[in-house]
């Protein structure tokens, strides 16, 4: 039971993954800044204080555009899922076509799905009636 449900619905879980990594990233910019600072006045290094406020400004940017490829995945996932839903109702449904209905569709497909009266023929050419 853990297990099919730990592999259901991975569109969604991936999503809410990428935006808690993406909140514990700018976290951890804010407080990585924030020591590099706080270091940088302490030793007397003014590189290092550079350095945490170009972390503070830019690195949640960083990481933004980092995590929207891996979220746009997570979507695509979604809408794929929602697509075969749409398809195929039940997942557990057994679709099966027999030779006639294969070739039933094989000759609605050239008859361009249109009526015999004044249509387009089996043969591509037009219905002429006499």
């Amino acid at each position: 039971m853990f297990w099919e449900s730990l592999w259901s619905n991975v569109g969604k879980k991936l999503k809410i993954a990428v935006q808690a990594f993406f909140v514990l990233m700018v976290i951890g910019c804010i407080v990585g800044g924030i020591v590099l600072i706080a270091e940088g006045s302490r030793y007397d290094m003014e590189s290092l204080t550079i350095y945490g406020v170009v972390l503070i400004l830019f690195g949640p940017i960083v990481f933004l555009i980092m995590l929207w490829g891996l979220y746009a995945f997570g979507q695509l996932v979604d809408d794929v899922a929602a697509i075969k839903s749409q398809l195929v109702p039940d997942d557990n449904a057994k679709v099966s076509f027999t030779a006639e209905s294969d070739k039933q569709r094989g000759i609605d497909a050239l008859s361009g799905g249109i009526d015999e009266e004044g249509g387009i023929d089996k043969e591509g050419g037009i219905d002429k009636e006499d």
